[in-house]
């Protein structure tokens, strides 16, 4: 009954029905109810399916392993390396060879000696997974050049390599995934890669909704927040809105398993951390502009939550 269970235990999490997951993989509700309880032989062709979908391994579905997932080795990342420090990059940029080598993970990087450059780069649609970015340069600092990088990608992992950790509170404003102080060993960016790499390629990084018989998958990244309005829940993106029925207390319990943060603001609204860009005592400004009452019972929470959520940086020396 392993299977039974993990297969379940993967869609609760996701806070999916089985009439949208069945639709997914390409069978029926009754079919996949028959899968998750157990009661008939699941075809090899649905079973790697369900795999894909969840981002686990098939052994992991059938109980032959407790691991959930390996690293797929036809997904290359692409690293941006920016430091004054020629040296420095060039030891970065061999540690992140070793261990992408290590771990079967196909890897392009791009090295920049200015941070100019590195603006440049992106803003002529040079797309980077993670960059590792010195704030100490010479020209333009660490911290305005990630800046710019955010006005253009707003989901780039940005990992911070600094001989200095007293720019940490300044630096929250770019919402860097990692901060390492120089001099930096194998171990601490071996962490922050693999980290970043699970975190680039998770598949539960989607909700999945649905609308008069439609099915969406929406990168959980791009959601801004999601308001409730008259039995209806609208799921705002920077580029589309998207409407389902539904509960917003279901939808809040169901982004749990994911690791992205969600703030219930309001009783009305839920909105993405990331996707925070001001907080003032009773309000908030989304990336959109969009201005959100926060509801004066849950104002002492926020900012909390808030605090603490801004002070989860790693530090490795």
């Amino acid at each position: 009954m392993i299977m039974e269970s993990r297969i379940k235990t993967l869609r609760e999490k996701r806070g999916l029905i089985q009439e949208i997951l069945a639709a997914e993989v390409g069978i029926t509700q009754q079919m996949l109810s028959k899968y998750e309880r157990d009661i008939s032989v699941i075809k090899v062709d649905i079973l790697k399916k369900l795999a894909e979908y969840f981002n686990v391994t098939t052994d992991y579905l059938l109980g032959m392993s407790d691991t959930k997932r390996d690293f797929p080795s036809d997904v290359t990342m692409n690293a941006s390396i920016c430091d004054d420090d020629v040296a420095m990059t060039g030891i970065i940029e061999n540690m992140i060879r070793e261990v992408c080598k290590n771990n079967f993970i196909s890897v392009d990087t791009d090295i920049f000696w200015d941070g100019k450059r590195l603006v440049q780069s992106v803003e002529n649609n040079m797309y980077y997974d993670i960059i590792f970015l010195d704030i100490e340069m010479k020209g333009e600092d660490g911290i305005t050049v990630a800046r710019r990088i955010r006005t253009i990608d707003r989901n780039v992992l940005i990992i911070y390599v600094t001989s200095h950790d007293s720019y940490m509170l300044e630096a929250f404003s770019v919402r860097p995934f990692r901060f390492l102080l120089k001099p930096v060993g194998k171990k601490e960016i071996e962490n922050c890669l693999l980290s970043g790499y699970e975190e680039i390629n998770r598949t539960d990084n989607y909700f999945r909704c649905s609308f008069q018989r439609i099915n969406y998958k929406i990168p959980i990244r791009d959601i801004l927040y999601f308001e409730s309005r008259k039995r209806k829940i609208y799921v705002i993106t920077d580029k589309e809105t998207y409407e389902m029925y539904g509960k917003l207390n279901e939808i809040e319990k169901s982004l749990e398993s994911s690791k992205a943060t969600f703030l219930r603001i309001h009783q009305s609204f839920l909105v993405n951390y990331k996707h925070v860009n001001v907080l003032a005592s009773d309000y908030v400004v989304m990336d959109n502009d969009k201005w959100i009452s926060i509801s004066e019972e849950r104002r002492n929470m926020i900012s909390q939550q808030y605090c603490e959520l801004e002070d989860t940086f790693y530090v490795g020396k």
